[in-house]
């Protein structure tokens, strides 16, 4: 039996790797426990005199299955220290190191062989703890250009190159980035980005959900997070072109991204915020179209949206932007335009009845689920002699 120490970029309820990690570890069974590490929370001051707060912050646990286990570190340090680069990185050690022994008190979980296994580039200092030596480098973004105007980034490019060196084996989630560290590191693979298909493919009756009544049909939804990197201008023409239908916004609000003044012009755009997956895969039922407006820099062309994968598991037609060169080769399944212009056009066509793209899309959704593709990764675990 082997650890996998998995250090996640956002609480495993809120994580959109969860569901991957989910299957991973269902195909992981009787060959390791994979022990998703949420990201430290600060407990503020009147938290730590609130005995309900204190006490519902520091379970320590969660067992999602038999091999599958969510650590939630926690501590009274202000998360300013954890930006101080060397400072911070020791007390993260630190932390993760107490928050591990509280959960495991008996400790012959520590008895197993372990592997770390990270997400970005900065997390290079997390390699190590309890004998994680033996690091995993799953790459699903083009870290080393800032999102929003896809500068250089020097010190992330730095770190990158770091965890090259270090890292047993690269998984990347498109060709671009497969391209971009083939060179630079002897084991990198490309895995394809998924989809719970049993939760968003399932037939699920449509006017089920409460969310959505009251908001005239038809829907053009967007269904992601509203990050730096999402068109709003490009919304705002959809709205203004498709007055008759409304426009659907969903995820959380990042970055620098504003859209108070998006809202209060548009009466016809709502916004609906972030919703669990198994409320989001009922709700995506109701949709007419899903746009993906993604700007396009050199970050975005790298990326392999998890949302497209969802949507299309749902049944749904897909008007995307020509954000990255790999996307064409979905244009039998999807809308893919080339301006603003055409995208409005695009929206047009995919209102109309689209029956036989649907049925491909859900055909390529269904080989492309989660449960299917982390087989392909337990195989590669496998024949680095990772796990058994």
């Amino acid at each position: 039996m082997i650890n996998i120490f998995v250090h996640l970029m956002d609480d495993y309820g809120l994580f959109h790797r969860s569901p991957m990690l989910k299957a991973l570890a269902n195909n992981l069974k009787g060959k390791a426990i994979v022990i998703c590490i949420n990201p430290i929370k600060a407990l503020r001051i009147r938290e730590l005199f609130s005995k309900k707060s204190i006490s519902d912050k520091l379970k320590m646990k969660t067992i999602v299955e038999n091999n599958l286990i969510v650590v939630n570190p926690t501590t009274n340090l202000h998360h300013f220290i954890f930006k101080l680069p060397i400072i911070g990185n020791i007390f993260y050690r630190q932390i993760i190191k107490k928050a591990l022994i509280r959960s495991f008190p008996d400790k012959s979980i520590f008895a197993n062989r372990s592997i770390c296994w990270l997400y970005r580039p900065e997390q290079i200092y997390a390699a190590g703890i309890f004998n994680s030596g033996k690091v995993i480098y799953e790459c699903y973004d083009e870290y080393n250009y800032d999102p929003k105007t896809g500068k250089y980034l020097k010190r992330a490019a730095d770190y990158d190159s770091k965890l090259l060196q270090i890292a047993k084996i690269v998984f990347v989630t498109s060709n671009e980035l497969y391209n971009a560290r083939k060179g630079r590191h002897m084991k990198v693979f490309e895995m394809r980005n998924g989809v719970d298909y049993a939760l968003f493919g399932a037939d699920i009756k449509k006017n089920t959900s409460n969310l959505l009544r009251g908001i005239p049909k038809p829907i053009i939804a967007y269904p992601g997070n509203l990050s730096d990197f999402v068109d709003l201008d490009l919304i705002e023409k959809t709205a203004s072109h498709y007055k008759d239908s409304s426009i659907v916004l969903f995820g959380r609000v990042s970055g620098d991204t504003k859209i108070d003044g998006l809202l209060s012009r548009n009466k016809n755009i709502y916004y609906l915020g972030h919703k669990p997956q198994h409320e989001m895969a009922q709700i995506s039922k109701e949709f007419d179209v899903v746009i993906m407006p993604f700007k396009k820099n050199i970050y975005l062309e790298a990326s392999n949206p998890l949302i497209m994968w969802e949507q299309l598991a749902a049944r749904n037609i897909i008007v995307s932007t020509l954000f990255s060169e790999s996307i064409k080769k979905y244009e039998d399944i999807m809308f893919i335009a080339g301006n603003d212009n055409e995208f409005i056009d695009c929206i047009a066509r995919a209102l109309m009845p689209n029956k036989e793209r649907r049925e491909k899309g859900v055909a390529i959704a269904k080989k492309n689920a989660w449960n299917n593709i982390t087989k392909e990764y337990v195989y590669y675990l496998q024949k680095e002699g990772l796990v058994c």
